[in-house]
């Protein structure tokens, strides 16, 4: 049945995509754009598997979450078919991270036989990111038949920069090629985009709101904080087209007809969705990940673009507004970035993967900058051109120029990022270390030096579980993490051995297995997420050393790491009892002020059903 299902969500996808290239690209005009769009696919399928082939990584956190899930989409099915839809609904409605995306891949998983994340990334790009690919080639077209009226030759020329621009940015590609295939949802955006650029709601289509409809389902399915996007998208859309529409009142009752049954139909359709964001606290639950609010945003976003994509950017804004015919898109694609960076900065700040709602709108101010370089003369009522033609070909030179660099220099490791966000300048706003001329985003293949010291403490592990243990992993950190190490082959193979463990307060809660499991790793230094000075892993660190000192740990066995790292495993001889749980309550009790129900709840209901006892 899983089978079954991912065969007719593609085929969907693919009339979707083959409807809106049929309605956008004229016969006998496609075969040089279908060359191109083939060629970058390969390519970009090229880098991929090469990434893959010399990379020496661990897939932790979000990176291994969506291989888990695909695998877990499977077991839905082992019981009756009833069973297995009932728990793919609930998936869908009620997981932050959903199998909504393990649907479209199945497929491909099967029919790869993919055992391993090397082989589910590649299996999602064939399944996502291809049809990303395509959805935003046939935007392009769009563009261009809207905006370049020029000769064939500089469409081409124009339609080549655009597409290698995309399939070559670092922020497009960066999450997906560590194994988060969350720019499932751009497929959405695109397919939304040529909508808008081409339907004007002056005569009610019924097909196409259908379509509209589902590609908005669609893209709220893919990752819930693609709504921030939604909501930006139609909001500009509609007060475009009241302001600008050619018979305003027939498009303002065919706007409010689709927009009301939208919403009586999608409400009633995700109304478990929609009731669970609503009564759960996303803002002081997320509170970690809100680092320093619309400031670091916009830091952000320029550290990810870099200086020099920034200012292009910025002379599109300028130019864009300036030509009449350009100015409504232009504006359209600023606004959605300012309405999605408040609306999710009321929550946390965009790591690379949630940036992905600001991509389209940055690549369609390239293309209005591409256009009014390419096309300076015609929107300029005759005259010979706004800019003369060596200037307007250095123009373009420069457009072309900044994408390419900046995708060499991310690809190349001269990039100056990290593989994870710096937490550290919480407050700081803009930092020198966050900007730089070209991107900050590494997708250069990751290659840890540290593998051989991983494997040998990961052989002692499984040496331990091969005889019935447990162990709770302390440190939780951007280096090292329980992940670190349980996933070190694959994931989901020591899960039920080593917990996922806690660090994020708000989001983790106190992790019963510290006071269960049979051992308990630390390292030192310590390495936490949290920068912070009261945090739980810190807590927990401090936890283990006065354990020890007082008798309940026994230091079984230390590794020394080549990086200055030491890893300490301690055996529990003692069960935890009231005066550990009261200790345990002191030291947490920062914690528990704010979430008492995640720290010392747990604690006095570990206390009462298995100490009181």
């Amino acid at each position: 049945m899983p089978l079954v299902l991912s065969f007719i969500c593609n085929a969907v996808l693919y009339a979707a995509i083959a409807y809106e290239y049929v309605k956008t690209c004229k016969k006998g005009k496609n075969t040089y754009y279908n060359i191109v769009l083939g060629v970058l696919v390969i390519l970009l399928m090229a880098f991929y598997v090469y990434s893959i082939h010399v990379r020496r990584m661990i897939y932790t956190w979000d990176f291994a979450n969506y291989y888990r899930i695909q695998l877990r989409y499977r077991d839905y099915f082992d019981g009756t078919v009833i069973s297995g839809i009932k728990a793919t609904a609930a998936s869908l409605l009620l997981d932050d991270y959903n199998c909504f995306i393990s649907i479209f891949c199945e497929m491909y998983c099967r029919l790869f036989n993919i055992k391993s994340v090397n082989g589910y990334i590649m299996s999602y790009f064939v399944a996502c990111i291809i049809p990303v690919i395509a959805a935003f080639s046939i935007m392009i077209r769009s563009f261009m038949n809207r905006f370049c009226n020029k000769t064939e030759v500089r469409k081409r020329a124009f339609y080549v920069i655009i597409m290698a621009a995309f399939v070559s940015m670092p922020l497009v590609n960066y999450s997906a090629l560590l194994g988060q295939p969350d720019i499932f949802g751009l497929v959405f955006i695109m397919l939304l985009t040529n909508e808008a650029l081409s339907y004007d709601f002056t005569s009610l289509d019924i097909m196409r709101c259908i379509v509209i409809f589902g590609f908005t389902i669609a893209l709220i399915l893919t990752r819930r904080w693609y709504m921030y996007w939604v909501v930006s998208f139609f909001v500009i859309w509609f007060v475009t087209l009241a302001f600008v529409s050619d018979d305003r009142k027939k498009a303002l009752k065919n706007m409010a007809a689709f927009a009301a049954i939208s919403l009586v139909a999608g409400g009633a359709a995700l109304f478990v969705m929609f009731r669970r964001i609503l009564t759960y606290n996303y803002g002081d639950r997320y509170s970690f990940y809100n680092i320093g609010g619309i400031r670091y945003e916009i830091s952000n976003q320029i550290s990810y673009l870099g200086i020099a994509l920034t200012f292009l950017l910025g002379a599109a804004v300028i130019t864009g507004l300036a030509v009449r015919r350009l100015r409504a898109v232009t504006a359209g694609a600023v606004l959605s970035v300012a309405m999605c960076m408040l609306m999710i900065t009321r929550v946390q700040n965009s790591a690379e993967h949630q940036s992905l709602i600001y991509v389209m709108s940055y690549m369609i101010l390239i293309m209005v900058l591409l256009c009014v370089c390419m096309n300076a003369d015609m929107y300029t009522a005759g005259r010979t051109g706004m800019l003369p033609g060596a200037v307007e070909m250095v123009a373009v030179a420069a457009v072309a120029a900044v994408m390419a660099v900046n995708s060499v220099v991310s690809v190349s490791g001269m990039a100056s990022g990290t593989q994870f966000r710096d937490t550290s300048n919480a407050a700081s706003g803009f930092t020198k270390s966050q900007i730089r001329l070209f991107t900050t985003i590494d997708t250069k293949p990751v290659v840890r030096d540290d593998w051989a010291d991983i494997g040998t403490v990961y052989d002692y592990l499984t040496e331990l579980i091969s005889g019935g243990e447990n162990i709770y992993i302390v440190p939780h950190g951007r280096k090292y993490n329980p992940d670190t190490f349980r996933n070190y082959k694959a994931p989901a193979t020591l899960d039920d051995y080593i917990p996922y463990g806690a660090c994020v307060t708000g989001t983790h809660i106190f992790p019963v297995e510290f006071l269960t499991y049979d051992y308990i790793m630390t390292c030192s230094p310590i390495d936490d997420l949290d920068t912070a000075d009261n945090t739980i892993v810190k807590n927990l660190n401090e936890a283990v050393k006065h354990l020890a000192m007082t008798g309940v740990l026994e230091q079984s066995r230390e590794f020394e790491f080549a990086n200055g790292y030491v890893f300490t495993i301690y055996r529990r001889i003692s069960a935890a009892d009231a005066a550990e749980i009261d200790y345990l309550k002191d030291l947490f009790s920062y914690q528990s002020q704010k979430y008492p129900e995640d720290f010392e709840g747990v604690l006095e209901a570990y206390e009462k059903n298995f100490i009181r006892k």
